[in-house]
């Protein structure tokens, strides 16, 4: 039987012989080596990650005598963190029901959420009492998204009182929408 080899492979073939090396064990422990290495990789990915959750308590900050706070965690359809910057927006047609939601949002002067990108957990302190809060995650230089309530159409509302900490508790969003 006669098998045909490549140039390089009859190069190899002359160098190992004639050093006393047979290529098919070197070339056999090379690929067992190199799926070893594939599978630990692979693995240490799949590896569930253990960072420690830190207390809610150390982090949410004490609502002032004239001001609120708004905690709670948001992550996406897949259960994941958020890790991009949230804004507390305002509907500035709250007031005017004949009117749809109209979202007033700037980098400069919204107030800006505090969020552990490992855990999801979020809070806005020193809120002025209003009833109509929004919060507006910016995704970097694409459209701002703004969390949805029950109805998919509309915004979650917030409102705030003086004194008062409203925990949202965990809150899924859509970004695709």
């Amino acid at each position: 039987m006669i098998i045909k080899r490549s140039r390089v492979t009859s190069i190899l073939y002359f160098f190992f012989f004639y050093r006393g090396l047979d290529i098919e064990l070197i070339m056999f422990r090379k690929s067992t080596l190199l799926i070893f290495i594939s599978v630990v990789f692979f693995l240490s990915a799949c590896s569930p990650q253990t960072t420690p959750t830190p207390s809610e308590n150390d982090l949410i900050p004490e609502a002032g005598q004239n001001t609120g706070v708004i905690y709670g965690y948001l992550f996406d359809q897949e259960k994941q963190p958020i890790q991009d910057s949230i804004y507390l927006s305002e509907d500035v047609a709250h007031d005017l029901p004949e009117l749809p939601p109209t979202i007033s949002f700037s980098l400069q002067s919204s107030p800006r959420g505090r969020i552990d990108g490992e855990t999801g957990f979020f809070y806005f302190d020193k809120v002025e009492p209003a009833n109509n809060y929004v919060i507006t995650i910016f995704m970097g230089a694409g459209e701002p998204y703004t969390v949805r309530g029950d109805n998919p159409e509309m915004p979650l509302f917030i409102e705030v009182k003086a004194g008062e900490q409203i925990d949202l508790g965990e809150i899924i969003v859509d970004i695709a929408q």
